[in-house]
């Protein structure tokens, strides 16, 4: 006859410690995952998110003229000739742009934010030149004045620069947003370029 006997302490210990192996593997493995689907999910946030500004930028970058165009590295500004409804206006006679407003692309540092304003014109006009050019009440004003306010386009931008070259301008734009189980975070970087069309 057999006896019937339990376990002992030893195979109880060590059947204890690997299934605490067992779990402890897949709770790394399960952390490495999760950690690599927030960072491609990250990843792709911020750049859908570039995308549609610089698709923005370059559409209305493309109607505007050259002789509009200022740059000044962090900041880049052009007349366009949206209305407030977002039609294209134009003279008439000639079919010129009817420009009505100005438009700035520029980057906060102060608050790390790529952002945009509309600086409305008190009279549409077809023979514009550049923003600092016009006067808007106290007299033709550096770049710089202008560069408050507006809408926020993009947030965590750690650097923005625009070059003009010709009739093409290029933009570049460093982005890095925390990310859960990084101290670095997700960077990424865009240049895109677009081509003044007037």
């Amino acid at each position: 006859m057999r006896s019937k006997r339990g376990a002992t302490l030893v195979e109880i210990s060590l059947a204890s410690a690997i299934f605490g192996l067992l779990l402890a593997a897949t709770f790394y493995i399960f952390r490495c995952g999760s950690l690599a689907w927030s960072r491609s999910d990250v990843s792709l946030d911020l750049l859908q998110e570039l995308r549609t500004v610089t698709v923005r930028w370059n559409n209305e970058f493309a109607e505007t003229s050259p002789d509009t165009v200022l740059v000044s590295g962090a900041t880049v500004s052009f007349a366009s000739a949206r209305n407030q409804q977002a039609s294209f206006t134009s003279s008439a006679p000639m079919l010129r742009p009817l420009w009505q407003k100005f438009v700035l692309y520029y980057w906060d540092s102060s608050s790390q934010t790529l952002r945009r304003r509309e600086l409305p014109l008190t009279s549409p006009n077809s023979t514009l030149k550049t923003l600092v050019d016009c006067d808007f009440g106290s007299g033709p004003q550096p770049l710089a004045t202008y560069t408050s306010g507006g809408e926020t386009l993009l947030k965590d931008v750690t650097n923005t620069n625009f070059v003009l070259n010709g009739r093409v301008c290029t933009v570049n734009i460093d982005t890095r947003r925390p990310t859960y189980g990084s101290l670095q975070g997700q960077t990424i970087s865009l240049q895109a370029s677009s081509r003044c069309g007037n």
